[in-house]
């Protein structure tokens, strides 16, 4: 473990590349800090995260500019790279994910080296708050049936499970609490950061879910509809 590794607490968040780059590519970075002072802990992400949300697509004009914001965040500490040796554990989390699920004899990809490099990461560092924006990990780490339902509406065809491989990748990741860049989002909003907008708050917030959404994260738009009801109905 890094001596940086020792300084991070409990209360930290472990990070994939779907969320930062959905806040990225929102202009909603500077939430983080935000929130960082009232949980007393940090944002923070293994090597394959960086290589995927600031390494690679620095180096593509479409992509650049959210990887600049990433990167001026983390030169600023606001997010934090941690260069933990986790490839071994990243890569049979790998294999074993991958394996999981099969349609018509081939197995189904479902995830990434920064997702199980991210996974790795919290085990290691016994954290257990993970932000995950694409939906796909995030269903197999949660609800595994759930997913299986979703292929086979998606594909129209039968899904097979391993369930030995299955439980043996719920064992080794383990249990997490898993939010999306959606919900630091209005958590950021109940602690009072677009109360700079004074009567028009609710209207940033509602703005920033459907940037968020158009951004990447895995968000409806019956969600966010939901939500604000919910909030104009509380605050009659």
């Amino acid at each position: 473990m890094s001596n940086q590794s020792l300084e991070i607490n409990n209360n930290s968040i472990v990070c994939d590349s779907s969320s930062l780059i959905s806040l990225a590519e929102a202009c909603l970075i500077d939430i983080l800090p935000f929130l960082k002072q009232r949980m007393y802990g940090d944002f923070i992400y293994p090597k394959m995260v960086r290589l995927e949300s600031i390494e690679r697509p620095i180096l593509a004009k479409t992509h650049a500019l959210r990887a600049l914001r990433l990167q001026d965040a983390e030169k600023s500490n606001l997010i934090k790279f941690l260069d933990d040796d986790v490839e071994a554990e990243t890569k049979e989390l790998m294999s074993i994910a991958n394996n999981i699920f099969e349609s018509k004899n081939r197995a189904i990809h479902l995830v990434d080296a920064g997702e199980a490099a991210q996974i790795a990461l919290a085990k290691k560092l016994k954290i257990n708050n993970l932000v995950i924006d694409e939906r796909t990990t995030r269903t197999l780490l949660e609800a595994p049936m759930k997913l299986k339902q979703h292929l086979e509406y998606e594909s129209k065809k039968p899904v097979v499970v391993n369930q030995k491989l299955l439980n043996s990748f719920l064992e080794k990741s383990g249990r997490f609490n898993i939010i999306r860049s959606s919900e630091l989002v209005i958590l950021a909003y109940n602690y009072g950061y677009f109360d700079k907008y004074g009567n028009n708050k609710k209207v940033a917030l509602e703005s920033a879910l459907f940037t968020l959404k158009y951004s990447g994260c895995s968000l409806s738009y019956e969600e966010i509809n939901d939500f604000m009801r919910e909030l104009n109905a509380e605050s009659r």
